[in-house]
């Protein structure tokens, strides 16, 4: 059965990487937004089984936006993405998978195996 991927992060290149990388392992729809406002007006019709969300976001927080897909789709599995650039401190209380950026396979394949 095909899983829907949703991606929500401020760089169209990652976007495309990871969408690629997604689309390499295994059966998966991947939309993807560079807009936490835009992937939000849309996430309800496109019904994803998982959210992948960048915590550094120029127009809205991972924080703002991982609330917001919580309302509109909750129990749907999040999974938050980060940079080596965010402090410890700042991911300790997130109780979602935290994929690490640049995104490895093996790292992505676990947090996929795991829906």
């Amino acid at each position: 059965m095909t899983k829907k991927i949703l991606i929500i992060d401020d760089e169209q290149a990652f976007c495309n990487l990871l969408e690629e990388m997604i689309l390499g392992l295994g059966d998966f729809t991947v939309n993807s937004y560079t807009s936490g406002t835009e992937a939000l007006a849309n996430i309800q019709s496109f019904k994803p089984d998982a959210v992948f969300v960048d915590m550094l976001m120029p127009e809205n927080d991972g924080g703002s936006v991982i609330k917001a897909v919580r309302e509109k789709l909750s129990p749907t599995p999040l999974i938050v993405m980060v940079t080596g650039m965010v402090a410890e401190d700042e991911t300790a209380n997130i109780s979602y998978p935290i994929l690490a950026k640049p995104v490895n396979k093996e790292s992505l394949k676990k947090v996929l195996s795991s829906l």
